[in-house]
């Protein structure tokens, strides 16, 4: 195996979160070099506080409640003043912990001599706020992937950078983050779409997805929700990253990237859009995007689709495993102790009957 990573993630537990998260939390669970040492909930287009339960049921299906540090994240951009269209009011807050600055510092710095990552599969509010709240903290992040950005006409489909282009801003000319920087922009993860031919393939590419009995196999596909068609799975390509730095045996997933100085636009309809100051070609392939010794901000153009597509049922595969094995030793040891249990009670009344 490559080198340990130890991953902290902010989200905002929309259907794309609801796959990726549970296959990263079974990869901890059954690989000792993937540590995850936290998660945030920020805002994004699926809000916190509504949508919490969702991670809540991933959490607690894996048995990882206790085990996995829960924040809260951000629930405004930047600029907090700015109202967005069809966004409830007066949220219930979740009862965790504020995530700051100094918290994640600390968390990263007792793994100084290992590879650091933040994911970020929301928008950048969280990751600017805390490097505002503690620029120490960029020496300890080795590696910040995202889940954003967009480089064409459907740039304002991308919601993670529209929602909070300031943060987007800082965090892509900072002097020091800004060379950790690897960018999976929308047209990238938006070609993993589950629509009704991929959520079958997905089936497919999993063996045993029905029982012998024909009762469906997957525990962890209800988390998604109901309306996985059409849902994209923006996170997959971090999810592959990670994985192809981890396994030393992983073929190259033949990343198309460039470096990059960007600016985006913070104002009227254009708002999100990238301006490209500069740009480095790469000709060179590289095994292990994770890897690369980067002196700007990476944006992935291309990737190895189909490969990246069966990797990721391979390892939801695996991550329906675990919860399957878990679930199964939950009630096992539940069966085992309310037997125990009625064995005592038994013991106990025919004391009882005896001694009257």
């Amino acid at each position: 195996m490559g080198k340990k990573v130890n991953i902290f993630i902010d989200c905002c537990t929309g259907i794309n979160e609801s796959f990726i998260i549970p296959t990263l939390i079974s990869l901890a669970i059954n690989y000792d070099h993937i540590n995850i040492i936290g998660i945030s909930i920020s805002y994004g287009e699926g809000w916190a506080d509504l949508n919490l339960h969702t991670l809540q049921q991933i959490l607690s299906l894996l048995q990882v409640n206790s085990q996995i540090d829960i924040y809260k994240g951000v629930d405004h951009s930047l600029t907090a003043e700015e109202n967005f269209p069809n966004r409830p009011h007066n949220l219930l807050k979740p009862n965790y912990p504020n995530i700051t600055g100094d918290i994640l510092k600390n968390k990263f710095e007792q793994f100084n001599n290992e590879k650091n990552i933040f994911i970020s599969l929301t928008n950048l509010t969280c990751i600017s706020t805390l490097i505002m709240q503690c620029p120490d903290l960029r020496l300890y992040i080795d590696k910040f992937i995202c889940s954003a950005g967009a480089f064409d006409d459907d740039f304002n489909k991308e919601i993670n950078i529209f929602m909070d282009p300031h943060a987007a801003n800082h965090i892509f000319q900072d002097p020091i983050i800004k060379n950790k920087v690897i960018m999976f922009p929308y047209g990238v993860t938006s070609k993993f779409s589950m629509k009704a031919r991929k959520f079958d393939k997905l089936k497919c590419n999993i063996p045993q997805y029905f029982s012998k009995t024909g009762e469906q196999k997957h525990g962890l596909l209800p988390t998604a929700g109901e309306t996985t068609d059409n849902a994209i799975m923006h996170g997959l390509p971090a999810l592959i990253c990670i994985l192809e730095y981890t396994d030393k045996n992983s073929s190259s997933y033949e990343w198309g990237y460039k470096e990059h100085k960007l600016l985006f636009n913070t104002e009227g309809q254009n708002r999100g859009k990238a301006n490209i100051l500069k740009v480095v070609e790469n000709t060179k392939s590289t095994p292990q995007l994770l890897g690369i010794d980067q002196k700007g901000s990476v944006v992935v153009y291309d990737m190895n689709y189909d490969d990246a597509w069966n990797t990721f049922c391979h390892y939801f595969d695996e991550a329906d495993e675990t919860y399957t094995k878990l679930n199964h030793s939950w009630k096992t040891d539940n069966i085992k102790l309310l037997s125990v249990l009625i064995l005592f009670l038994s013991l106990f009344l025919s004391f009882i009957y005896r001694v009257y």
